[in-house]
């Protein structure tokens, strides 16, 4: 059986115009998500940084407390 590759997806706001991170944020990146099918995705305005992974079972979000180092998330 073959090896896993994790792939992340970085979606990034803009910080210049103070554009705030919201619940249509995550939205859209779900929707984007269902396409790309990743196991880790990060969105950022450059101030605020939210790492989640999408539980499948149950389309919840699962929030990381700071954006993991490679050796932790590897696995996932």
């Amino acid at each position: 059986m073959g090896q896993k590759i994790l792939i992340i997806f970085t979606f990034c706001r803009s910080f210049i115009r103070n554009v705030p991170i919201s619940q249509s944020t995550f939205d859209q990146v779900a929707v984007y998500n269902s396409k790309l099918n990743v196991d880790l995705f990060i969105v950022s305005n450059g101030i605020e940084h939210f790492c989640c992974k999408v539980n499948t079972k149950t389309a919840q979000y699962e929030y990381f407390s700071q954006i993991p180092d490679y050796s932790a998330i590897k696995g996932c």
